[in-house]
């Protein structure tokens, strides 16, 4: 390499016009969410315009390009079930997501009424929270506000196993909402899922 090509690549790189945008995944995707059985299921994210992605779950294999540096890709719809891991490569970069479930999502969204979180209920209420749910899982979305629509979330969907103590910060409302789900025999092997985005 002459001096001229190598001045040329730490000038590019001084820029990070040499590192390829890393892929990122959109939506409320993160390692222990639950995403929706029995439809179709999209995943999107960005990269570097041109790349070539290719997304793998639950023996599913489906690729795209990448244009104006966003992708999209439609899985197949699934029964409920998993564990599953989720792996988006690029032609620079792989991103993996484990203990992915396979079940019912809900959305946990309003104002006071909905964002109470368990710890503020009285005693009795919350001595229902002493147990561990394994197939339930309980997202939280970061509070924020935009007057512009907006193509993601500020930060990713933060997903937690539910037990006593994820549950303590969680919507109350939400809380004992899976439990009466969770009691339905038709339910009984069908992770869900809460999106507390209140």
């Amino acid at each position: 390499m002459n001096l001229k090509s190598l001045a040329l690549l730490c000038l590019l790189s001084l820029l990070g016009l040499s590192s390829p945008a890393e892929i990122t995944l959109g939506g409320a995707l993160n390692h222990n969410a639950v995403v929706q059985r029995n439809h179709s299921l999209p995943i999107w994210g960005t990269a570097r315009d041109g790349e070539h992605i290719t997304v793998e779950f639950a023996g599913q294999h489906v690729s795209t390009i990448a244009k104006g540096g966003r992708w999209l890709v439609h899985l197949s719809p699934l029964p409920a079930g998993g564990p599953f891991t989720l792996i988006v490569t690029a032609e620079h970069d792989t991103t993996t997501l484990t203990n992915i479930l396979v079940g019912d999502v809900w959305l946990i969204s309003g104002q006071s009424n909905m964002s109470m979180p368990v710890k503020e209920c009285d005693d009795s209420e919350q001595s229902a929270t002493n147990i561990t749910h394994p197939n339930l899982r309980l997202g939280f979305i970061k509070k924020s506000w935009n007057g512009q629509p907006r193509t993601d979330f500020e930060t990713n969907c933060n997903w937690q196993a539910c037990t006593p103590d994820t549950a303590r910060d969680f919507s109350a409302v939400g809380y004992f909402f899976a439990n009466e789900l969770l009691k339905d025999p038709a339910l009984a092997n069908v992770p869900i899922g809460l999106i507390d985005s209140s």
